[in-house]
């Protein structure tokens, strides 16, 4: 790892957001190693608390900000050097040479981590522990930064669910036919073709058993299910295709068709996967529309790394022709 005071704007940018709980240490040690594969140059942002009244001019001169912020980003330099070393310990490689800058920031962290993924190949934070109240459950800057990042959004649980020994890396996305939906099955092919990992694309739909009445009667589900499979084939031919034209490798791709509640089957299946991709909706004034409640459901309860994707997050890269995947081919 290498400590760097400015950004190389030759690089992608990851920013990493901590703070002293278990999810930011979380956060680092899946990061730092995104980062190193995609060759991307990385900012790790904490912050401290500013009192409203501190900040007034006949205060301002008499608060020691100067000493805060060095204290703050030493406990985070500190911090990051331990998680650092475990990931060298761990074999993983790239760590050292991985160009790092700590910044720390004075007041809220939420606003100021969604104004620095502006540009950001990637925004990461931590999760809270699970309680039953959604803001406690996932973190008020999670929530925050899920709802209104700029770019592609990962939250990292604090404790994650192991894979089998032995068993190959997973990328799980779920893909319901929309452009959204593509847009998270491309991001989640060029996942797992940094990790070698196989991609498990979920389709799930729901069977309307729990609604039927004497009086209307859902299609039965054979039907519903060849539909749903029908709908993944047309995507996935789509985007294998924007894949080749972004030059992203080739890996295995096994579709699970499934009559269950989307949000659960996503959740259940991410168990012992590397991550879950799904796409979130564009902003809305209400959280549920600002990221739909699949991928709210999932960023609350999955046990490993939750990647949010929506269509336009990034600055497109290579000859991709489609045109509503060619903003959202990562690097």
């Amino acid at each position: 790892m290498t400590s760097t005071p400015g950004t190389d704007p030759g690089r992608p940018r990851v920013v990493i957001g901590v703070d002293d709980s278990p999810g930011a240490r979380a956060a680092l040690a899946w990061g730092l190693p995104e980062a190193a594969r995609r060759g991307a140059c990385v900012q790790v942002v904490t912050s401290f608390p500013v009192d409203y009244y501190t900040a007034g001019s006949y205060m301002a001169a008499a608060f020691p900000f100067e000493e805060i912020r060095q204290e703050t980003a030493r406990q985070t330099g500190r911090l990051l050097e331990e998680v650092t070393a475990e990931l060298v310990a761990a074999g993983v490689t790239g760590i050292e040479e991985l160009p790092v800058e700590v910044l720390a920031v004075a007041g809220s962290p939420a606003i100021d981590l969604v104004e620095r993924s502006r540009g950001a190949a990637l925004l990461v934070v931590g999760s809270r522990g699970r309680t039953a109240i959604r803001s406690l459950l996932l973190g008020s800057v999670s929530l925050h930064c899920a709802g209104h990042a700029h770019s592609p959004f990962v939250v990292v649980p604090a404790s994650v669910t192991p894979a089998p020994r032995a068993a190959r890396r997973r990328v799980v996305v779920g893909v319901d036919g929309s452009p959204t939906s593509a847009a998270a099955l491309l991001a989640a092919i060029a996942a797992a073709g940094r990790v070698d990992a196989v991609v498990d694309v979920v389709v799930a739909f729901d069977d309307g058993l729990a609604r039927t009445s004497s009086v209307v009667s859902p299609p039965p589900a054979a039907d519903l299910q060849r539909r749903a499979a029908a709908g993944a084939d047309r995507v996935l031919v789509e985007v294998r295709a924007a894949a080749a034209e972004a030059d992203l490798p080739e890996v295995p791709v096994q579709l699970h068709v499934l009559a269950e509640q989307p949000g659960q089957a996503l959740v259940a299946r991410a168990a012992g996967a590397s991550l879950l991709v799904v796409g979130s909706h564009g902003a809305g004034q209400l959280m549920g529309m600002v990221l739909g409640s699949v991928a709210l459901h999932c960023a609350l309860h999955a046990p490993c790394p939750v990647l949010l994707q929506r269509v336009g997050d990034r600055p497109g890269v290579g000859h991709v022709t489609h045109p509503h995947l060619a903003a959202t081919v990562p690097v």
